[in-house]
Order: C-alpha cells, then sequence, then structure tokens
C-alpha cells in the first residue's frame, strides 16, 4: 500500500495497493478521522457496503471530456468548497455525519502515517497528469 495526492496541497490522500493498483480508500480532512471513503469492488473485503451512494462530490477532479456514469439521483457537486451547495445538508450526507463511527481497528489516519509521506502525482483538476 502506498499513499497519494493528486497534486501539491491536495487534501484527499489515496491508498493504492502498489501491486494491483486497486484503489483501497480516500481520507479527507472533513471526514474528521471518523470515517474514510471506500471504493467498493475494487479488493475482496468484509466491509459492509450495503449503503446506497447519495452524493458525487469533488467532481471537479473528473475529467472533462468523459461523461460519469451516476445511479439516478445523485448530488453532484463540483468542489466542497462550491459556495452555491452546502453538500453536508443533503439528508443522506447529514444522516451519515451524525452516525456514531466504530472504534474498531485504527483509524483510517493512523495507518496512513504508517506508510509515509504521500507521493504527488502532479494531476490538474479536470486533466491529466502534468508533462
Amino acid at each position: 500500500m502506498k499513499p497519494f495526492l493528486l497534486r501539491e496541497g491536495g487534501q484527499s490522500i489515496r491508498v493504492y495497493c502498489v501491486t494491483c493498483y486497486s484503489l483501497l480508500g480516500v481520507d479527507f480532512p472533513v471526514y474528521n478521522d471518523q470515517r474514510f471513503m471506500f471504493i467498493e469492488g475494487h479488493c475482496m473485503t468484509d466491509i459492509d457496503t450495503s449503503m446506497d451512494p447519495a452524493i458525487a462530490i469533488n467532481m471537479v477532479d473528473y475529467p472533462k471530456d468523459n461523461e460519469p456514469i451516476l445511479p439516478d439521483g445523485i448530488t453532484v457537486v463540483n468542489s466542497i468548497h462550491d459556495p452555491d451547495r452546502d453538500w453536508t445538508q443533503i439528508p443522506e450526507v447529514k444522516k451519515i455525519r451524525e452516525t456514531p463511527p466504530s472504534n474498531k481497528g485504527i483509524r483510517f489516519s493512523e495507518l496512513i502515517k504508517e506508510l509515509g509521506s504521500p507521493t504527488i502525482l502532479g494531476f490538474e483538476p479536470g486533466g491529466s497528469v502534468k508533462k
């Protein structure tokens, strides 16, 4: 496993398997060290993923030349700093944020610290890697 940032100054630390390049999880400051983003289908796990998706967030990073394939009814938020959309007030997100976390295992942020400093990939928002 190895941590990565998409760009210098990025806030979301992504942890990938360096053998198969599966995205294992994402840590973001607003998760307050109580949650982490898990991408279902990348690896075998016993994590309960029965929750339906409610929001597509930070879509500013999605390539501009591709149309995202999202389930019907998903709210799209380009950035958590979008002044026109308070994503924390979306009912499904609000419910998740108000649910007490489990205290089993170690925090994802602790795992990231054990893995060392993130590698910076140099991606531009909505684009590809800098040359």
